[in-house]
């Protein structure tokens, strides 16, 4: 599969900065914007409330968190948009 436009993925950090985590290749992913603020570690809060009013993620989005994913260049089987 073809790698996804800068426009549609985001990079995020598999430890934030704040919990000492670096910008190193090696502690970055790319998620889409969707898989982003689903993340569990709730430093994304503010992320979440933009996604929801531009209907990124659904209302029920909490059923939806997970802790860690692996970033969509290492699987193919989410495509942006697509639950």
């Amino acid at each position: 599969a073809p790698p996804l436009a800068l426009d549609v993925v985001h990079i995020d950090h598999r430890i934030p900065l704040a919990r000492g985590g670096t910008n190193e290749l090696s502690n970055l992913r790319t998620p889409c914007r969707r898989c982003h603020v689903l993340r569990a570690d709730h430093t994304h809060q503010g992320m979440v409330a933009q996604a929801l009013r531009d209907g990124i993620i659904p209302p029920n989005w909490r059923a939806l968190v997970w802790d860690d994913a692996p970033a969509h260049t290492d699987d193919d089987s989410h495509k942006p948009g697509e639950p």
